[in-house]
């Protein structure tokens, strides 16, 4: 499945911002703060489909977390929680849509449990879900009649035991009716070994191993193997008696060995790429570029990517072009640039692969003035 429109409402930092043209590989380039991360959010919270967890999830993700409920306010535009966010996305006919409501202690006529003697300005969010064959959404009607609609929460509670204080929140989080989205894989700009860790632990569990090691053999043909050693992960060499940590090998393998776990566990989903420019140096770029447009291919996997960076433009471009096997990702390639206009609000500018590439021959500027 390959989403080809996204529209944002009140989510965030966004009023109001609708994305069309998109395709296989999506570039999102634009100024600080223009809403590129909150492009992602809202891809993540829609590919997620209901699940509440995925609301600390996006805290999480940016290493941020969530110490009471007033926090949530920060998912609505300028913190006012009396407006909802709707988040869609359409593919060909069909339409996905996630709604974000903001409640205090009130749900259906009663009281959430832990939360009556504490004063929180909102206790948590509910989610709405749309899942429809029509591309004409409810959603986007702004009809609150749903039709077949799934409900969600999450709720904010604070925890008794003094123990739990000295953990990073000294709160919990009770989550309901858990929905079943599609796979998606989220690499922040900075991850934490953590993040590797876990993710590098799913593509063993779900015996993914070798495909990982033939990726990782073409920029370093010494590795042979992958091993969990306990809390490391570990790189077994051609040649070494000793598996090598990680944490030893060179950035720029790190960092295609971190985008190829997130790969690997979004099978026939999506993976969102928040900078992928940190960590990599420019004489890696074009060799990486074209084993994560490869192993992108053979998994079906849909691609949002962030970007400061024209090298990481320049070197795709050059990629695709030098290498005759990629040439239909000519056509399955777009950005777009998110701009702020005083009056209109935020705007999408989409460039294909052919514009992209005239525009940086030209020395023109596509990353947002």
């Amino acid at each position: 499945m390959t989403f080809d429109t996204l529209e944002i409402k009140d989510f965030k930092g966004i009023q109001s911002l609708t994305v069309e043209g998109l395709k296989k590989i999506n570039f999102i380039v634009g100024k600080n703060n223009s809403g590129k991360s909150s492009l992602l959010d809202a891809m993540y919270l829609i590919a997620k489909q209901g699940d509440p967890r995925s609301i600390i999830e996006i805290f999480e993700i940016r290493q941020s977390w969530v110490r009471k409920g007033e926090d949530l306010k920060f998912l609505f535009p300028k913190g006012n929680v009396q407006k909802y966010a709707d988040v869609i996305a359409l593919e060909g006919e069909k339409s996905w849509g996630v709604r974000l409501e903001a409640y205090n202690g009130d749900v259906n006529g009663g009281h959430l449990i832990g939360l009556e003697n504490i004063d929180l300005e909102i206790d948590g969010v509910k989610l709405l879900v749309e899942k429809s064959t029509k591309k004409e959404s409810l959603l986007r009607k702004g009809d609150k009649g749903f039709s077949g609609q799934s409900k969600s929460s999450i709720s904010v509670r604070q925890h008794n035991d003094t123990t739990y204080f000295n953990q990073k929140t000294p709160f919990e989080f009770q989550f309901n009716d858990t929905q079943k989205g599609l796979l998606v894989n989220y690499v922040p700009s900075s991850p934490t070994y953590q993040n590797l860790l876990s993710g590098t632990k799913d593509v063993v569990q779900k015996r993914k191993k070798s495909e990982l090691v033939a990726v990782l053999n073409e920029i370093e043909p010494l590795v042979e193997d992958i091993e969990i050693l306990g809390e490391e992960i570990g790189i077994g060499l051609k040649g070494w008696e000793e598996i090598a940590p990680l944490k030893t090998m060179g950035e720029g393998f790190v960092k295609l060995f971190g985008l190829v776990v997130a790969m690997l566990n979004a099978k026939d989903g999506i993976c969102l790429i928040d900078e992928i420019e940190n960590g990599l140096h420019y004489s890696v770029l074009e060799k990486i570029w074209k084993h994560v447009i490869h192993v992108a291919n053979e998994l079906n996997v849909q691609l949002f990517i962030t970007t400061h960076n024209i090298e990481i433009l320049e070197s795709f471009i050059n990629s695709v072009e030098d290498n005759e096997q990629l040439k239909q990702t000519k056509k399955e390639t777009t950005l777009n640039r998110i701009l702020f206009h005083p009056e209109k609000g935020h705007l999408a500018q989409s460039y294909s692969f052919e514009e992209i590439q005239k525009q940086i021959e030209l020395g023109n500027e596509l990353r947002g003035r």
